[in-house]
């Protein structure tokens, strides 16, 4: 399963690299997009397995954590510009 998502992110990015027109693009996008979320699937369940059922709890709820804290403050500084810093 992972060879396969490893072997669609490399055909979608080939395809996106050597696009010629808008659909072709996003196809290529869409199939890395595709393949990025099988693996991401496939960590999740090996992370899974490993801990106990209070461990994958809190596993996750870190990593949401992280993943929001982070991707919010992308959000932020690509939308509205330089956030002002106190001095």
């Amino acid at each position: 399963m992972l060879q396969t998502c490893l072997v669609l992110i490399l055909t979608g990015s080939g395809l996106a690299v050597g696009a010629q027109a808008l659909v072709m693009l996003l196809f290529g996008r869409a199939l890395q997009s595709i393949a990025c979320a099988g693996i991401l699937v496939l960590v999740r369940i090996i992370l899974a397995d490993t801990v106990t059922l209070e461990g994958n709890l809190r596993n996750t709820s870190i990593y949401t954590m992280v993943a929001g804290s982070a991707y919010g403050t992308y959000i932020v500084e690509v939308e509205y510009g330089s956030i002002p810093r106190p001095q």
